[in-house]
């Protein structure tokens, strides 16, 4: 597959799927700032969008979060699932989910 059909697939297709699974995870999150829809966009791409369960309590928290606007709380809540994976073994997801984190608090003048 050549680098441009990839990048259509991945345009038109996985990108717009991933905003659906956001906007079903978090309703009215299109309605928050850009950067806070742009790093939720990330975390449901790469967890998924379930709120069920002790591993997802934070991602059930954000949803209640978006509605109310709080975006510094927003980002204590994607820090907190660091919570879930050992820094040592998967420190890369831990700088991803602090990433996310600071592009939200970005939003807030944080």
């Amino acid at each position: 597959i050549d680098w441009e059909d990839a990048y259509k697939v991945y345009k038109d297709i996985t990108i717009p799927r991933f905003i659906n699974r956001t906007k079903a995870a978090f309703p009215g999150v299109e309605e928050c700032h850009p950067h806070v829809f742009g790093a939720l966009v990330s975390l449901v791409f790469n967890r998924g969008g379930s709120v069920s369960g002790d591993r997802r309590r934070e991602m059930l928290e954000i949803r209640g979060l978006v509605k109310q606007r709080n975006y510094p709380a927003i980002a204590d809540q994607i820090r907190s699932m660091k919570r879930l994976w050992d820094a040592k073994k998967l420190r890369g997801l831990h700088l991803r989910r602090d990433a996310e984190a600071n592009m939200v608090d970005s939003a807030a003048g944080l």
